[in-house]
C-alpha cells in the first residue's frame, strides 16, 4: 500500500510520553485539536448537528472538481457551533462508506498501530478501541460507529461517530457522514463538532492569543479523517469516477449560515484559501478598515506590529508582524487599492511571496459580502512549522484558515461596531434538518 496515505485520527485522547515539550510537537497536538484535558460531565449530551436539503448539497458538485468546501458556523460568543465539510470522491458511495465503516481494516494500510480492536454491540453499532504510537507520544481512545436510519435521498445509510470515554461528555466530538451519488462518484459530506476549548496548558495560551484558531483546530481534526477516507476509497475503487464538469456553483445557501471556506490544493499542498463572509455593515466601513493596515495592531489579536513603510507609486508599504506563542512572522507587504478591492503581496521578510486579496461586494438586501483570498506558506519561514507539517501535512489547512480567519473576523466585528449594525445570530431555517 502507498506510504503516503494519511493516518486515521478518529476522536482520540492522548497518552503523552517523553519529549512532548518540544515546540513542534506541542503545536502539532494543539493544531490537531487532540490534546484535551479530561472533564467529567454530570450528564452526557450530544451537540445538535444541522444539514442542508439534498438538492442544495448536490448542486455543489461542479465546484468540488477542484475545491474542497468547509462551512464554519459560530455561536454569538465566537465559539464553534458546527463545522461542515464537502468533497468529491472518485469512487462509488458503497466503496466510500465501506472504507469508513470497516475500522477493523485500518491496520492493514495504516502504519503505527499498536492496538486496533473492534467490539460489536447488540444494536448493530461497534466500538473501536485503538492505540497509535509515534515514538514521542501515542494516541489512544474508543469511538462508537453507528449506522443511522437509511434515507431514500442518500446513496446509503449515514454513519455517525462519537467519543466513547467515561472521562468525556459526548459533546466533545460528534461526526455525521452522508453519501450522495454524483457523476458516478460520491459527494461526501461530514457534519461535525470538535471541542477544543476545554484544553489547558499551551492550548489555552494559544486560544487566548488567537481565539479563532479553535475553528482551525477543529478543521484539521475533521479534514484529516474525511480526506483519508477519500484517498483510500479512490485507491480501492474498481473504476475511478470522473469528477463533475468544471462549472461554477453557488455557495450562497452555505453563506447564509456561516463563513464559507474554499480550499484549493495543487501538487499535494494547499495553494489557496478563500474565506467568504457576510455582514450587515456597509462596505465603506469595511473598506476603510482594510485599507488602514497600520491600525491592524490595535484590534487584530494576532497582529503585534503594523507600521506604514512609505509608498511607491500607487503601492503603499506596511510592516506587519503576526504572532503566536512560540513563533512569529514579520513581513513587509505592498498594498494596492482599486475600488472595493485591495491586493497585498509580501515583498520581503518571513512571508515573502505571500498574497492576500480583499473583495467587498454590496448585498442587495443591505450589508456586504467579504471575500478574503490568501496564499501563505508559513513553513518556509519557520522550522517549527516545517516539523509540524511533517508530523501532519493536513495541519496546513487549519493553520492557514485559523490565521486568516482571525483577521477577517476582527475587521468584520469592528466594522459592525463602528457602523452600529451588529451581526444577528443565525438560527437554523425551516428547511434545515437538525440531527
Amino acid at each position: 500500500m502507498s506510504r503516503h496515505i494519511p493516518r486515521p485520527r478518529p476522536c482520540p485522547r492522548f497518552c503523552v510520553r517523553g519529549l512532548v515539550r518540544s515546540q513542534a510537537l506541542w503545536l502539532c497536538l494543539i493544531g490537531l485539536g487532540l490534546l484535551v484535558s479530561p472533564a467529567r460531565a454530570q450528564v452526557k449530551r450530544m451537540v445538535p448537528l444541522a444539514g442542508w436539503p439534498q438538492e442544495k448539497i448536490v448542486s455543489l458538485a461542479p465546484l468540488l472538481r477542484s475545491t474542497d468546501i468547509a462551512v464554519i458556523e459560530s455561536k454569538p460568543d465566537g465559539h464553534l457551533r458546527q463545522l461542515s465539510l464537502f468533497t468529491f470522491v472518485a469512487a462509488p458511495p458503497s466503496v466510500v462508506r465501506e472504507v469508513l465503516w470497516r475500522a477493523d481494516q485500518y491496520r492493514e494500510y495504516v502504519q503505527n498501530f499498536k492496538k486496533s480492536i473492534v467490539s460489536n454491540n447488540p444494536d448493530g453499532s461497534f466500538d473501536y478501541s485503538y492505540q497509535l504510537s509515534y515514538g514521542l507520544f501515542s494516541v489512544e481512545g474508543t469511538n462508537r460507529y453507528m449506522q443511522l436510519p437509511a434515507n431514500q435521498q442518500m446513496a446509503g445509510a449515514p454513519v455517525e461517530i462519537r467519543d466513547v470515554d467515561p472521562n468525556f461528555d459526548y459533546s466533545v466530538r460528534r461526526f455525521r457522514f452522508e453519501f450522495y451519488s454524483v457523476y458516478g462518484g460520491t459527494l461526501l459530506v461530514m457534519y461535525g463538532f470538535t471541542e477544543v476549548t476545554k484544553s489547558g496548558g499551551m492550548i489555552a495560551k494559544v486560544l487566548e492569543k488567537v481565539p479563532t484558531l479553535e475553528q482551525g483546530m477543529a478543521l484539521v481534526a475533521q479534514s484529516t479523517l474525511l480526506l483519508q477516507v477519500k484517498r483510500r476509497a479512490e485507491q480501492v475503487a474498481p473504476v475511478a469516477a470522473l469528477p463533475a464538469p468544471s462549472q461554477s456553483a453557488s455557495v450562497d445557501f452555505l453563506a447564509d449560515r456561516g463563513t464559507v471556506v474554499l480550499l484549493r490544493s495543487q501538487g499535494g499542498r494547499l495553494s489557496e484559501v478563500s474565506l467568504i463572509d457576510r455582514t450587515p455593515a456597509p462596505s465603506q466601513f469595511i473598506s476603510a478598515l482594510v485599507e488602514q493596515t497600520s491600525d491592524w495592531k490595535n484590534y487584530i489579536p494576532s497582529i503585534t506590529q503594523s507600521v506604514g513603510a512609505g509608498a511607491q507609486d500607487t503601492t503603499s508599504m506596511v510592516d506587519i508582524e503576526q504572532s503566536l506563542p512560540l513563533l512569529s512572522f514579520r513581513t513587509t507587504y505592498g498594498a494596492r487599492v482599486q475600488g472595493r478591492t485591495m491586493d497585498m503581496m509580501g515583498l520581503s521578510g518571513d512571508l515573502k511571496g505571500a498574497r492576500m486579496r480583499w473583495d467587498l461586494v454590496p448585498l442587495r438586501q443591505g450589508g456586504t459580502q467579504i471575500v478574503l483570498r490568501s496564499s501563505m506558506q508559513y513553513d518556509r519561514a519557520s522550522l517549527v512549522m516545517r516539523q509540524l507539517y511533517k508530523l501532519e501535512p493536513l495541519m496546513e489547512y487549519g493553520v492557514n484558515v485559523g490565521m486568516q480567519l482571525v483577521i477577517l473576523e476582527a475587521i468584520r466585528t469592528r466594522a459592525e461596531r463602528t457602523s452600529g449594525r451588529p451581526r444577528p445570530s443565525v438560527a437554523f431555517g425551516p428547511e434545515t434538518q437538525v440531527y
